[in-house]
């Protein structure tokens, strides 16, 4: 024999409003709505409040540098010799600065229309009775990020290295990197450190100083520094009478975390909850199935066929 047609038969479990069966039936309604909640809640927290991201920033070099040459005369006295392009602080120096010849590029390497990397020589005439024993080097860049957190800043590179031997060239190369003590805003634009690192046309001498430019730029919540570096610093058993710096600093993609949007947050949070609710609600249908067909509580069976002769269930 083979079975034509199948139908599944649905028996009913009524009972009056008041009772003991009514009552279990709304504590199983409430389980089940609340307890995915607590779940999810319990489990490394129901609403997500960070995301991370991975993008590549769009950075520009605004061709403003402060450099230091730690240096000696002849005979064994220290000085600093200065160059910048700081319109407050060349007026301080009084026609002392260095004249340096500098040349730089910044290049697209994968055609997708965002700066990959900046290369930069700067060669310094000096007179052949100094000896360099170190540089401080500090250059200013502009900082976009605008896929995910929109965020705009002035930044800086910091390079500080000094030797025993006396050089003739400084060589470097590293990536660019974003330090974050905070998480970013989600959606907005962000211009909280969109102002000058060091102030150019400052008449106060204190601004320039390295010590007070260091401390400042470290209590900012997102900056930027060189990572990943490796340095040479040549030296020639010749008498030199220039310095030269060659640098080569990398844009590289970058993992940063925002807090989460309200929608992000929404989302995340209705796919766990509906995740558990399925099984909860499975389990708890189960269990309230079984304890219906135990005959716990007083309940009156109806059956589809007493339907059909017109029958009502009478309590």
């Amino acid at each position: 024999m083979t079975t034509s047609y199948s139908e599944n038969i649905r028996v009913r479990y009524v009972s009056q409003g008041c009772s003991k069966a009514t009552f279990f039936n709304t504590v199983i309604c409430i389980i089940s709505v609340i307890l995915p909640y607590l779940l999810c809640y319990r489990s490394q927290g129901f609403w997500i409040k960070l995301e991370r991201f991975r993008e590549q920033p769009e950075i520009l070099w605004k061709h403003e540098i402060l450099l230091i040459l730690d240096a000696k005369d002849q005979n064994g006295k220290s000085e600093s010799l200065i160059w910048t392009t700081f319109p407050g602080l060349k007026s301080m120096l009084l026609g002392n600065e260095l004249t340096p010849f500098v040349t730089s590029r910044e290049a697209d390497s994968n055609f997708d229309n965002v700066r990959d990397f900046l290369e930069f020589t700067i060669t310094i005439p000096i007179s052949t009775n100094i000896s360099v024993y170190g540089i401080e080097l500090i250059l200013l860049f502009e900082y976009k990020l605008h896929s995910y957190a929109m965020m705009e800043m002035e930044s800086m590179v910091f390079v500080s290295k000094k030797f025993g031997t006396v050089g003739n060239a400084y060589e470097f190369v590293g990536d660019m990197g974003l330090v974050q003590k905070e998480p970013l805003w989600n959606r907005y634009i962000d211009h909280r450190y969109n102002f000058p690192v060091v102030p150019r046309d400052s008449s106060r001498l204190e601004d320039y100083m390295l010590t007070n430019i260091m401390h400042a730029y470290a209590h900012r919540n997102v900056s930027t520094v060189l990572k990943n570096n490796y340095d040479l610093w040549l030296t020639s058993p010749h008498i030199s009478s220039e310095f030269s710096i060659k640098g080569r600093i990398n844009y590289i993609q970058e993992t940063y975390e925002c807090w989460a949007g309200l929608w992000e947050t929404l989302k995340w949070a209705w796919v766990q909850y509906f995740a558990v609710f399925i099984i909860t609600y499975m389990i708890l249908k189960k269990f309230q199935g079984t304890v219906h067909k135990a005959k716990i509580f007083d309940t009156y069976l109806v059956v589809p066929w007493e339907k059909r002769l017109g029958t009502q269930p009478t309590f």
